[in-house]
């Protein structure tokens, strides 16, 4: 044990060294989880609004914010080339109107 001067002080800066690394990750790690919690809530948002638009059902002729795109028919085919061909039904497709400058829009079967 010859000459162990400044050992403790080198053990010290080794120690805040390290320390401030696991002090970095662990912000980095937080920031990240902040900004993917902000993502979700945005999500979320866009979620709720779009089942709000579903469960009210207003039309766009009453100032609403969805209107109906077409008619699409259930049809059961049977045989070759549709020879057999029986109608089930048909199902309404709506559509948000939307001013989205990405032309996004969501689609509502009833």
């Amino acid at each position: 044990m010859k000459n162990q001067k400044g050992t403790s002080l080198v053990s010290v800066i080794v120690s805040f060294a390290v320390m401030m690394i696991v002090l970095l990750l662990l912000q980095v790690s937080i920031t990240a989880s902040g900004r993917y919690t902000a993502e979700a809530d945005e999500l979320w948002k866009q979620a709720a609004s779009a089942e709000n638009k579903y469960v009210n059902d207003i039309p766009s002729s009453e100032g609403g914010e969805v209107e109906k795109a077409g008619n699409i028919d259930i049809v059961m085919e049977s045989g070759a080339a549709g020879a057999d061909r029986e109608v089930w039904g048909n199902i309404e497709k709506w559509q948000t109107t939307s001013d989205d400058p990405d032309g996004f829009k969501i689609y509502y079967f009833k």
